[in-house]
């Protein structure tokens, strides 16, 4: 983590920030060593066994398993009342924390709920699962605007950026199109970033551009240069990580990742007003580099099968996984340990939180993977679950039948 405090110029080289953040956090990952966390939290077989009791409670009770039901499948009609009271079953929350815990997470609840009506209300026929990822953008602006001591709630750019996610994202994942398709459209998105007033060629070009619209007009370019930088700059990590689905050399696979990680979550933090120096500038990029590898890890099979290159789905085999999971969870641990910020108040438990709720969808991908893990090795991993990975990896199927 650096320590230039200094406010971040409005006309810096943003292109050689990016360059340089992303080759700083590939050798921090090359640097770190592929062993589990000295500090990560071990838990008996009766603390897993307790945790598992909490879970089933709410799952295997019919009207909290609609709830759940509904969170995994139609998120928009969750409402306040239900997210408050699945967060009362949060893993990392000790029973005497609860009441404590749904007052911090009463805003991210209320922001979730409006969300999720005004992604409504701007397309009607947005699809349930498409809603759920952009979601998990709003909670990563939000964790922003809650670490810099910011009211948490739903600001129009923040609305925007979060729905560009399905119409961009799952375009250019799209196993079905050509790859000249693909370039062709992010070429036509890059110039509407750049000059706006395109005609759109269709309707996923009109909700593209309106919402990039939504955007300029809380942060007109000209008072906000940084903003529309970081939003370039996530485009253009975008388009360049199309080589992942080409036969990109291997060499690459990582850096294509993190450019791609780093920028998007430093959108967010940028759009939600954190970023003022360059601690921010990093927190917030190593943060995306860290989400970016969960992603890939909880993808690697489907991008192995379909051939795409990511640090996860280059090998199919027990060994890299095993090793590399571990190297990502002590990666993890490092990043968020090093946080340094004059932040809210409950820092720490914060960063607690954080580093265990990462930890959990790290643990999750591995109790669900096909690939055939050693026992030794889900053993280690046991040690470290806050529930059994036998539990986990059926979790899902559990709640939805």
């Amino acid at each position: 983590m650096g320590t230039d405090i200094s406010p971040l110029p409005q006309e810096c080289d943003f292109d050689a920030t990016i360059t340089s953040l992303t080759a700083r956090f590939v050798r921090s990952w090359q640097t770190t060593p592929a062993t589990p966390p000295d500090t990560m939290r071990t838990y008996s077989r009766r603390q897993q066994a307790l945790n598992e009791q909490r879970i089933l409670k709410v799952v295997d009770d019919p009207k909290r398993r609609r709830e759940l039901r509904t969170l995994l499948d139609r998120p928009g009609e969750v409402t306040g009342s239900t997210l408050r009271r699945l967060a009362i079953v949060s893993l990392f929350t000790e029973a005497d924390q609860e009441e404590s815990f749904n007052t911090r997470s009463q805003q991210f609840t209320d922001a979730t709920a409006e969300f999720a009506t005004q992604a409504r209300q701007f397309d009607p026929g947005i699809a349930s699962r498409h809603l759920a990822q952009a979601l998990r953008n709003l909670w990563v602006f939000c964790t922003f605007q809650y670490l810099s001591g910011l009211e948490i709630r739903v600001t129009p750019s923040a609305l925007a950026y979060s729905l560009l996610y399905p119409y961009t994202d799952n375009y250019l994942d799209d196993a079905g199109l050509s790859l000249q398709a693909k370039k062709e459209f992010g070429s036509r998105v890059g110039v509407e970033l750049r000059e706006p007033g395109q005609v759109p060629l269709d309707h996923r070009e009109e909700l593209i551009f309106s919402l990039l619209e939504m955007i300029n007009r809380e942060h007109p370019r000209a008072r906000c240069p940084l903003i529309h930088k970081s939003l370039q700059a996530i485009h253009t990590a975008q388009s360049r990580a199309l080589a992942q689905q080409d036969g990109v050399a291997e060499r690459d696979v990582l850096p294509l990742s993190f450019e791609k990680g780093g920028t998007s979550v430093l959108v967010d933090a940028f759009l939600a007003g954190s970023v003022t120096n360059c601690v921010w500038l990093e927190l917030a990029f190593g943060f995306g580099c860290v989400l970016q590898l969960i992603d890939d890890l909880q993808d690697a099979e489907v991008d192995y099968e379909k051939g795409h290159r990511t640090h996860f789905s280059i090998r199919n085999y027990a060994t890299q996984l095993e090793t590399e999971s571990l190297h990502l969870l002590r990666f993890l641990n490092d990043l968020i340990a090093s946080w340094q910020i004059e932040a809210s108040d409950g820092l720490g438990s914060f960063k607690s939180m954080m580093t265990e709720s990462c930890s959990f969808l790290i643990h999750e991908a591995l109790a669900r993977t096909h690939v055939p893990l050693s026992a030794a090795f889900i053993a280690r991993m046991n040690r470290h679950a806050p529930v059994s990975m036998r539990f986990l990896g059926g979790l899902r199927e559990r709640v939805r039948n």
